[in-house]
């Protein structure tokens, strides 16, 4: 009887779990796209370079953008947030190579990006968001696959696991799901999950 109870009593809590997950998953793919944005354009990774779509753990109204231009040393960071079903573009700094001590406290967002000179002024949001101490999960893809892991407090990042983000079409072949949108709910990786429950 004592092992019936137990059970009872994990069994929600793996289904609550799981629908978070779900949610949370179906929230980040739906974010959209600004179709023709210029510098806010999203680019698949690759020997040229690419963006990395970060978003902090739990959440899915703020979307972060990594870009990288391979060989430049340059990169750019930005963030949209969705209101009212539309994005609206927030903040971007640019970055080059080179040191520079003007985050004091620096986050996972700046750890990630690997830090550098940032070109002109900080914009306060910006700024608050780059010594933020909340983990942040990543998605990005190539060609052929997509990838997502998660940063902790420290820059430390987990492993990237791959995942689909396409799926099979009616002939049989396969239609890549090029991000940020995807034919599938974003995945939350277990240290995202594990994050959740320690919260």
């Amino acid at each position: 009887m004592p092992v019936l109870a137990t059970i009872l009593l994990l069994q929600p809590q793996a289904v609550d779990e799981d629908a978070w997950a779900l949610k949370l998953g179906k929230e980040r793919t739906q974010f959209g796209d600004i179709p023709n944005s210029g510098l806010w354009k999203h680019g698949d990774v690759g020997q040229f370079g690419g963006t990395y779509i970060l978003f902090r753990a739990g959440s899915s109204t703020e979307r972060y953008y990594y870009t990288t231009a391979a060989g430049s040393g340059s990169s750019r960071i930005s963030r949209e947030t969705k209101v009212g079903g539309k994005i609206r573009k927030d903040w971007m700094i640019f970055l080059s190579e080179g040191k520079e001590p003007r985050i004091k406290k620096p986050g996972p967002l700046w750890l990630y990006a690997g830090g550098g000179k940032i070109s002109g002024s900080i914009p306060k949001r910006a700024l608050a968001d780059l010594q933020n101490p909340v983990p942040l999960a990543i998605y990005h893809a190539n060609v052929h696959y997509s990838y997502c892991a998660f940063t902790l407090p420290d820059g430390k990042l987990s492993p990237f696991l791959e995942w689909e983000a396409g799926t099979i079409t009616a002939d049989g072949g396969y239609s890549y799901g090029m991000l940020p949108k995807a034919s599938k709910p974003y995945p939350i990786t277990p240290e995202e999950r594990a994050w959740k429950k320690g919260k």
